[in-house]
């Protein structure tokens, strides 16, 4: 199942309308403050709510007396966003009305009896989480005002779901591009996340570098089974904290999940990332890039293209455009 369109009314940031979505890769770029991060959470959301779980809408954007509504126009108090996927012939849909209350507070209303079966979600924050992993999710379950999204919290619950001996034919198909860069496996002891390294030294994600820890949870994620054919991939900033010389891998590693069901969806920052994507898919990959952008009127849209090099409103190539401008006069005034 491949999610195919996103709805939006009153939302957050964005403009009224849809988003149509590659069953394959999706590439989410835009200045801060496009929304790209919310729309990834709203995503994860409502995924979770074809489980039943009625408040994991809310818990993924720790709705309260502070933060109190996602609706863009207050004034209307209602906002709605929602999921369409072809399952076989039939499509299906899940709405979700946001309302504030009498004190402010946004309360949810549901429908989404249309889905027949639970959508597999997994969200891979930029934050890492692992590190902080110990008691965190035990805290998490005795407070209801923890200061953390559901979408983190689930990111350590997944990570944290036993290993199998011997991995899947999907994770076979992936773990060979991953193992050279972090140079061994994950281990988990009381709660805690190390990487063994292929030499026996065992180190603590505490102490690990923030890129091999980010390799570390997709390698974890795909031992575990967690990340199986027909995942919802949603990865927000995957270059963050990582070598540049492993973006290649990371793209290589995105465009081979796709090929075997595993939608993904990411958000990024990286000129590198992204056009290594472009140059490397192959003509069967269905690649979508979008531009979130804002206009005049303050809202955000989305501009779609097959190509990275096609979209009109590139932030990531007009800054890099504007650097190879400052370097090429330079040198000229240097002459």
């Amino acid at each position: 199942m491949a999610l195919c369109e996103i709805h939006m009314e009153n939302f957050s940031v964005f403009s009224d309308g849809k988003i149509s979505l590659s069953p394959n890769i999706n590439v989410f770029i835009g200045a801060n403050g496009t929304g790209k991060t919310q729309l990834l959470k709203a995503v994860y959301g409502c995924c979770e709510l074809t489980a039943d779980h009625r408040e994991n809408f809310q818990a993924c954007f720790q709705l309260n007396a502070k933060t109190k509504s996602l609706a863009r126009n207050k004034k209307q108090n209602v906002c709605h966003f929602s999921l369409a996927s072809t399952d076989q012939e039939a499509k299906i849909m899940t709405h979700h009305l946001l309302e504030s209350d009498d004190t402010g507070v946004q309360t949810v209303s549901y429908e989404h009896s249309l889905f027949t079966k639970k959508i597999n979600a997994v969200y891979l924050p930029v934050k890492d989480m692992l590190t902080h992993s110990r008691g965190l999710l035990a805290m998490a379950h005795k407070y209801n005002d923890f200061p953390f999204d559901k979408n983190l919290l689930d990111s350590i619950e997944c990570a944290g779901r036993w290993g199998l001996k011997q991995p899947s034919a999907l994770a076979k198909s992936i773990l060979p591009l991953l193992d050279p860069l972090i140079n061994g496996t994950i281990a988990i002891d009381n709660d805690e996340f190390y990487i063994v390294k292929k030499n026996g030294q065992k180190i603590n994600f505490e102490l690990e570098a923030e890129g091999f820890k980010k390799i570390g949870i997709l390698w974890q994620l795909l031992m575990n089974e967690t990340i199986t054919e027909n995942t919802i991939l949603l990865w927000d900033e995957p270059e963050a904290n990582l070598n540049p010389e492993f973006l290649p891998v990371i793209a290589d590693c995105l465009l081979a999940l796709s090929r075997q069901h595993v939608q993904i969806l990411i958000s990024t920052h990286s000129y590198i990332l992204a056009k290594y994507i472009e140059i490397r898919a192959k003509d069967t990959d269905k690649v979508l890039f979008h531009s979130l952008y804002k206009k005049d009127d303050g809202l955000v849209y989305d501009e779609q293209q097959k190509k990275f090099s096609a979209l009109q409103n590139n932030t990531i190539v007009t800054a890099f455009e504007a650097l190879m401008d400052e370097i090429y006069m330079g040198r000229k005034a240097g002459e």
